[in-house]
């Protein structure tokens, strides 16, 4: 039985994936070449750094480099995505890295630009989450006076009081927005200042 060896090519990008072995079938005299293969065998590459891609109109094969791979960031969620080469990323892509979590995409500039004020807001939102954090250790002090435990007693009464105030005047919520009244944190008082 003869046999012959078909070349195959991906039906989109025509880049060579493999062989396969033909053969004569009963009542034809000669093979039948599957679809997207060719007989003509394509020209020795190094598969690490090239690709051999058919070119149907020549019946041939031309042997490229293989394009670097690159990341690009979705536009609207700055989702990143690998892409076998630049020529394969979509309209919804670009290959400018956001600088910052609260970047945005402009599509008059195309660039990305802060949203400055979703940042000062994170920014706000975590020194508040802070606060409540300290008013917290401040209520835990102020039980251990109200309970007598002295063992365990940092400061007095009144600087944890005047520390809880500072605290409460550090922040605020306005419409719903916290909002960071003061330009810098208010500091415990350290125990030998007391």
């Amino acid at each position: 039985m003869t046999e012959q060896t078909a070349y195959h090519y991906s039906s989109e990008s025509g880049l060579f994936v493999g062989t396969s072995t033909v053969f004569i079938e009963d009542g034809y005299d000669h093979y039948i070449k599957p679809q997207c293969a060719t007989f003509t065998p394509p020209q020795e590459f190094d598969s690490t750094t090239q690709q051999c891609r058919y070119l149907r109109e020549s019946d041939s094969w031309t042997v490229e480099y293989i394009p670097p791979q690159v990341t690009a960031y979705n536009k609207k969620t700055q989702q990143k995505k690998l892409f076998d080469d630049e020529s394969l990323i979509t309209d919804e892509y670009t290959l400018l890295e956001p600088d910052t979590e609260f970047d945005v995409w402009d599509d008059k500039t195309e660039l990305w630009v802060t949203d400055t004020n979703a940042q000062k807001q994170f920014n706000a939102n975590a020194e508040y989450q802070w606060v409540v954090s300290e008013l917290d250790y401040v209520d835990v002090q102020l039980k251990y006076h109200a309970t007598g435990d002295t063992k365990r007693q940092q400061l007095t009464v009144d600087d944890w009081n005047a520390y809880a105030i500072a605290l409460r005047d550090y922040t605020t919520v306005e419409n719903g927005l916290v909002v960071v009244l003061e330009s810098e944190r208010p500091t415990l008082p350290n125990k030998q200042d007391a």
